[in-house]
């Protein structure tokens, strides 16, 4: 009897072998719900057109300034810099530290960046923004 056992001993990693490659088989067969290499890749949705829904593109350029406007200017970190201002007749603009200049026919982001590199001498960094609080009459 114990030649017997002795026997079988060689068939035990095998045995292991022929179950890990039948496992393995089954696990990676091509009926699974793998996604292949060559799978082609469906096409994009084109984007909805907002005309339908509600929305309208808008075409117009950007506000222009002019006299009688009245413009929000905030410059951070220096609280004191901002305000309310209206520019003049004249087309141009007063604000603390800076001074006056001419305005007239320039759009938000223009005087945006401007105001931005005017007060790049006096304050680290400065957050200028620029809204129309009310447009000329």
């Amino acid at each position: 009897m114990v030649k017997k056992v002795g026997q079988y001993r060689g068939l035990f990693p095998l045995l292991i072998s022929l179950n890990w490659i039948m496992v393995s088989l089954l696990w990676c067969s091509p009926g699974r719900s793998q996604p292949s290499v060559l799978d082609p890749i469906p096409p994009l949705e084109p984007y909805p057109d907002l005309r339908n829904q509600g929305f309208e593109l808008s075409t117009e350029t950007e506000y222009t300034l002019g006299a009688g406007d009245v413009i929000r200017v905030t410059v951070l970190p220096v609280g004191d810099f901002s305000g309310e201002y209206q520019i003049l007749v004249d087309g141009t603009l007063f604000v603390p530290l800076l001074g006056t200049f001419p305005v007239q026919g320039l759009t938000l982001t223009q005087l945006t960046e401007f105001l931005t590199q005017q007060y790049r001498q006096y304050v680290k960094r400065p957050s200028v923004t620029v809204g129309l609080v009310s447009p000329r009459p």
